[in-house]
């Protein structure tokens, strides 16, 4: 009984960091949606431009009020990736400074979540329902005489996420190969307490 005990408390600890990362992906959606829109209307706000807000289900976008010069449209889109990306940086240092703490498996589902949604503003993988910033930033670009430099946006994001996805992953394939290891060992042990007690 007491090694099958053990197992069930191997079996939940592998468990638990699952947990924290996905209530991570899934409070991350709305951090960096609010984070992402409130930077839009921030930047364009210190502009002297007003903005409206809008949210639904499916994300959101918040449209500028009046009529901004390129560098203006420009500073006031990427406002929004901008923000996202501190989002995923700052999760993921939090996530790789955290010990042993159930907030470190939420930031790190926070730091993964965070850079796939800037990735997939920038390659425009959802036209339907998002507005592509950085397609945006780099028409604002070209306008501004400077459109080669627009092309290369959605490297920055990519390499933002195969960074925090690369860190956390290598911590969770730590934790199943600790978890492998254990079970590994308490079936040894079980096998070991038979044979002493001929069961």
């Amino acid at each position: 009984k007491n090694a099958l005990r053990a197992l069930e408390d191997a079996a939940y600890s592998a468990c638990k960091p699952l947990i924290g990362l996905f209530s991570g992906v899934l409070g991350s959606t709305a951090i960096d949606l609010l984070l992402h829109e409130a930077a839009h209307i921030a930047v364009a706000k210190a502009l002297g431009y007003n903005s409206e807000l809008y949210l639904g289900i499916d994300g959101g976008y918040s449209q500028v009020i009046g009529n901004p010069s390129s560098l203006e449209y420009f500073l006031i889109t990427s406002a929004g990736p901008v923000a996202s990306g501190i989002v995923s940086i700052a999760s993921l240092l939090a996530f790789l400074k955290l010990k042993k703490s159930p907030l470190k498996d939420f930031a790190g589902g926070v730091a993964v979540e965070s850079s796939y949604n800037n990735v997939a503003n920038a390659l425009n993988m959802y036209p339907d329902t998002f507005i592509n910033d950085c397609g945006l930033m780099a028409l604002s670009i070209e306008e501004m005489g400077y459109g080669k430099i627009g092309e290369a946006l959605p490297v920055l994001p990519l390499a933002v996420l195969a960074y925090c996805s690369y860190n956390v992953g290598k911590h969770y394939l730590s934790a199943y190969k600790d978890y492998k290891k254990s079970k590994a060992t308490l079936q040894t042990d079980k096998s070991l307490e038979e044979s002493i007690t001929g069961e």
